[in-house]
């Protein structure tokens, strides 16, 4: 997420909820896990691939020669692994949805979500290297939202994150404002308990 498309997002949470009791907190993230054990696991892998490969072949390989190359061999794997295409390509999509999951429920808490005075925080979570984007409703805005209202919601930010556009998402979160409003209107004393602004996150 640019600096441009932060200033975006956030003016589009602020468009939002000048329609709405509602909370929005927009959240990026790169990605959603370091992902170290891909990595770990692709080097070791290249690197016993390598082992026995120099032990099969046909032609004696010095040590002094065979043992830099494995070396050479297992880091450039590592870091090739570090890399997102890599990375999606490696890792299994149970294990990326888990990283989504835990990375979620982590932002939920630590983001205040749940700590709105009528829990009506909602939470909007774009991966960029899962491809992926996470709605999460409070229980007021559960219990108060109809089905069709939330699937729309989700239907649209997925639909809008697809788009290469730097308005396509910033636009879908602003819409949001709207759809919540007949059921979480604006009143005249409502305050802003969370801030406003989109954050980039970088996993650990």
């Amino acid at each position: 997420m640019t600096n441009q498309a932060q200033n975006l997002l956030t003016q589009a949470v602020e468009t939002a909820e000048s329609f709405t009791n509602a909370e929005l907190v927009v959240v990026g993230y790169a990605r959603a896990d370091a992902y170290l054990d891909i990595a770990f696991r692709n080097a070791l892998f290249a690197t016993l691939l390598t082992l026995a490969t120099t032990f099969l072949s046909p032609m004696e390989i010095p040590h002094d020669v065979a043992l830099p190359m494995i070396s050479l061999i297992s880091l450039a794997t590592f870091l090739a692994s570090r890399l997102p295409a890599i990375i999606r390509l490696t890792s299994s999509k149970s294990r990326r949805s888990h990283a989504i999951d835990t990375t979620v429920a982590h932002a939920f808490l630590s983001k205040g979500v749940h700590r709105t005075h009528d829990h009506t925080g909602l939470l909007i979570a774009f991966f960029e290297l899962e491809r992926s984007t996470q709605v999460v409703f409070d229980t007021g805005l559960e219990s108060r939202i109809p089905d069709e209202v939330k699937t729309k919601i989700v239907q649209s930010l997925l639909q809008a994150s697809t788009v290469r556009n730097h308005h396509a998402l910033p636009d879908a979160v602003a819409a949001l404002g709207k759809l919540l409003a007949p059921f979480i209107p604006k009143t005249a004393d409502d305050l802003n308990e969370l801030p406003d602004q989109a954050t980039l996150e970088i996993p650990q």
